[in-house]
């Protein structure tokens, strides 16, 4: 599961700013 978000994570972040709040939340589960 977390390679998935990573993947979607990094495919997302290239389209919009990394400081988007649905990014951040991400991140934060993931970490």
């Amino acid at each position: 599961m977390s390679g998935l978000a990573l993947e979607e994570l990094s495919r997302y972040a290239r389209g919009l700013p990394f400081a988007h709040p649905v990014t951040v939340e991400t991140l934060s589960r993931i970490a």
